[in-house]
């Protein structure tokens, strides 16, 4: 009896050791919600390094990431980016982007979702990216053309099971991507309606998960007929299908807290990696819903954080490599060089100066979103040697140099677009002019051009101008639709950031100024209700127009009433 006694304490005994050896499994459907954290980043713009202030940087980031996972264990972290990741600087796009995908392999992220400048490569590029990721990239939305089937590239939604619970996660692209990135990039592919391609995977993902979430690179709110975060969730909610959590992108948000549409939060984490969102969740698998318990924008910054010693000799690395290139001196500053989306600047104009210097033309224009970078004068400095680095990062979209030929009437078309600033106030060398807008907002109700000058000269409706922009604005990319009925047209394929250095390297030390180009006036007080003025050279033409038909109406309804009595 007591050999058996024995041999069952020491079956137990080894029992209990086994069970202390096995790791821990969240008990979530017999312990209720199981707490999570989710991180995640958004248009990071391959901004690998830390920036000239201190901020953001591949290894801060992983270094936060380094923090959250010790404070709450690594098994309850998931990193997800709502995309434009690649795009922006030269240690990311002398290397297509692979650079940047190495690095997020390295610091585990799950899934991304495709933002509109991953196609500014072509799809082949694209397409290779996508082969690097160690995760997939989202977009429930993207399909071949006149389909619903998805490009091999694209994976519209995926499982990631995090702490015992898994987490349905459905991505979209931003509708608006084949309207602002350069002709061609996306043909063959059509964006739909973000509500109907989530609502095509809805139940599928909601049967295989403990909680639904949206991975988006779409703001809050619409711009044009392109949904929001916002309006995608209320229109989800209304037909049955809410997500419990939208991760958003494209804005550039810098928000404090989450936006609300209902009960679905939307978070978004700043840009260029300055940021990383932190959402602290609980995830309920009997309920199948995940509940936001706290969210910040946590700021990444050098010297309040340590830096992931890997990923930093990663970056170095990369940068190394770059460095015989990206810190060649092209010439120099004696003045910052700043952008402004919606006035005029002095980084503006210096561009389009140097666009109509090579071109020998009348005027030069470029969009203001093309402009992606200032280049800034440190503290105590008089004159800043200007590296072939930076002026990439003010262009990184290896835009070329397109010259056609506008009509007054054109140009005049142009300037009262811009001053609706839908998409910002056009930069422009050799032709100055005002305008007028009622909100000063994207949505005026009444705005226009006046005083209008080319090379000082009042500026004819009849007559034509040669005028050079960039292969993006030339077939009418970003709304700038007028372009595209240039005549005369020709595509130099020459670089407009080479055309940049050179002008600043015969022009060092550059110090352009805002000189008055661009003048905001008030609104003046003869003008109709709403919509946008029309010139004064055109007032004859459209009231000789007005009266002719007028007079054709008049004969048409005394010919019915002869007709009726006869």
């Amino acid at each position: 009896m007591m050999s058996v006694s024995k041999s069952k304490r020491f079956l137990l005994s080894l029992l209990m050791v086994i069970a202390l050896t096995l790791p821990f499994v969240p008990m979530a459907s017999a312990q209720g919600p199981v707490s999570i954290t989710i991180l995640h980043t958004n248009d990071v713009h391959g901004n690998l390094e830390v920036d000239y202030n201190g901020r953001g940087g591949a290894a801060n980031i992983a270094g936060y990431v380094d923090e959250v996972k010790a404070e709450v264990g690594a098994e309850n972290v998931v990193l997800l980016d709502a995309g434009d990741t690649m795009q922006g600087q030269p240690i990311s796009n002398l290397l297509d982007g692979a650079s940047v995908i190495d690095i997020w392999n390295m610091m585990g992220y799950k899934a991304a979702a495709f933002g509109n400048h991953e196609f500014d490569w072509g799809q082949d590029v694209l397409a290779a990216r996508v082969a690097q990721s160690n995760f997939p990239w989202l977009a429930a939305n993207i399909v071949v053309a006149g389909t619903n089937d998805h490009p091999a590239w694209v994976t519209p939604w995926t499982v990631v099971e995090v702490a015992g619970v898994k987490l349905g996660i459905i991505g979209l692209g931003y509708t608006e991507t084949p309207g602002i990135t350069r002709k061609g990039l996306t043909d063959g592919l059509e964006f739909q309606d973000p509500v109907t391609a989530v609502s095509r995977y809805y139940d599928e993902v909601k049967a295989q998960s403990d909680a639904l979430i949206l991975l988006v690179h779409i703001g809050w709110e619409d711009r044009s007929e392109h949904k929001g975060g916002e309006t995608i969730a209320t229109e989800l909610d209304a037909a049955g299908k809410p997500v419990d959590l939208i991760i958003g992108g494209h804005s550039h948000e810098e928000a404090e807290a989450p936006h609300m549409a209902g009960d679905t939060p939307y978070i978004i984490a700043y840009k260029y990696g300055r940021w990383m969102g932190r959402a602290d969740v609980t995830v309920d698998p009997a309920a199948k819903k995940l509940t936001l318990v706290n969210w910040e924008g946590h700021a990444i910054n050098d010297g309040e954080v340590t830096p992931n010693a890997d990923v930093a000799a990663k970056v170095t690395d990369y940068a190394t490599q770059m460095e015989p290139i990206t810190k060649e001196v092209v010439g120099s500053a004696s003045v910052s060089l700043v952008r402004d989306y919606n006035a005029e600047s002095n980084m503006g104009n210096i561009v389009t100066d140097a666009m109509r210097d090579y071109a020998k033309v009348d005027i030069a224009f470029t969009n203001a979103g093309g402009l992606r970078e200032d280049i800034l004068l440190a503290e105590g400095e008089t004159e800043h040697s200007i590296t072939w680095g930076e002026t990439y990062a003010v262009m990184p979209f290896a835009n070329t140099l397109y010259n056609m030929d506008l009509t007054g009437a054109q140009i005049m078309e142009i300037l009262n677009q811009s001053a609706t600033l839908h998409k910002g106030i056009i930069q422009s060398s050799g032709i100055t002019w005002s305008y007028y807008n009622d909100c000063d907002c994207n949505e005026p109700t009444t705005w226009g051009a006046l005083d209008v000058k080319v090379g000082g000269e009042p500026l004819q409706l009849d007559k034509v101008y040669r005028v050079t922009t960039n292969d993006f604005l030339a077939p009418g990319g970003d709304e700038w639709i007028t372009f595209a009925d240039g005549t005369n047209r020709e595509n130099t394929y020459v670089d407009i950031q080479e055309v940049f250095n050179d002008y600043i390297g015969a022009h060092s030390p550059i110090a352009p100024a805002v000189e008055g180009r661009i003048t905001k006036v008030e609104v003046p007080a003869e003008l109709p209700v709403s919509g946008v003025a029309i010139p004064v050279e055109q007032m004859a033409s459209v009231t000789i127009l007005l009266g002719a038909t007028l007079i054709i109406f008049g004969v048409y309804v005394k010919r019915r009433e002869r007709d009726r009595v006869a």
